[in-house]
């Protein structure tokens, strides 16, 4: 096969999964760290590591209550702000959390 085309081929593919790849992007909701933080129950590595954390993604700007599963004692309950990372605690501390069909 000759380089133009393999390079034709290649642009070809390209241009037919770029747009399903943009279909399924988030809206961004105004929001610039989208990308870096994921909603739902997280932990980090890097600057800050072994950190739990949890982001309620929603086009709502309601507080929502979340249940956080501890690995030692009882389980509890916070208020999470839609679309802000809420630090949990350490990795150590922290099985889970997940929201509870809750607003606060």
């Amino acid at each position: 096969m000759h380089k133009s085309a393999v390079i034709a081929a290649t642009v070809a593919i390209l241009g037919v999964l770029a747009p399903a790849a943009q279909a399924h992007a988030p809206s961004g909701e105004g929001r610039t760290a989208e990308a870096a933080t994921p909603c739902g129950f997280h932990t980090t590595t890097g600057l800050y590591p072994n950190q739990a954390h949890y982001m309620h993604c929603t086009q709502e700007p309601y507080a929502v209550k979340v249940t956080v599963d501890y690995f030692v004692g009882n389980d509890g309950e916070i208020c999470v702000q839609a679309n802000a990372d809420a630090f949990l605690g350490y990795v150590y501390e922290v099985a889970n959390a997940y929201y509870n069909g809750r607003l606060c």
